[in-house]
């Protein structure tokens, strides 16, 4: 069980993960205004993602198990899809915001931040996701009917 909560904490600290970089580096250039700007909601979509991903990993780990490829599989998905998703919401979301603040920006291209990046990359990482999960569906989906048939 310890395991488990140790998955579970590692993933909700991945999701966060770039939320506490940004945390970090607004209350060094004392920008807590912006951060708080950021901080509720990049909190709740990350920490959303993270339980989503969880819940539905953790249902296919029970059924199948960690060594499934159903269940790399579903993984992948759900990361892609993820990632993707708050890629996108940085992109429209967080970096107009750090936009607004010119010195700011330059601070963060300095220290190699790339805070901005094409739709295609997170249109793409959600893309992927997509195709993998709907492989998994598809799967479980053939094996339900399958399962269901009687031998005649």
């Amino acid at each position: 069980m310890l395991m488990r909560i140790g998955i579970y904490l590692g993933t909700i600290i991945g999701f966060l993960g770039w939320l506490i970089g940004f945390a970090l580096f607004m209350i060094a250039e004392h920008r807590t205004p912006l951060l708080m700007q950021v901080l509720p909601t990049g909190f709740v979509v990350s920490l959303g993602l993270a339980v989503v991903c969880i819940i539905v990993l953790e249902g296919v780990h029970l059924k199948h198990g960690a060594g499934h490829w159903l269940f790399q599989v579903t993984l992948w998905g759900m990361l892609l899809f993820a990632m993707g998703l708050m890629i996108l919401l940085v992109n429209h979301w967080v970096a107009p915001l750090i936009e607004n603040d010119v010195e700011l920006a330059q601070k963060l291209t300095q220290a190699g931040s790339v805070y901005r990046v094409s739709n295609n990359v997170p249109l793409g990482l959600m893309g992927g996701g997509v195709v993998l999960l709907l492989i998994v569906l598809w799967t479980w989906g053939r094996n339900a009917a399958t399962s269901q048939q009687t031998p005649g």
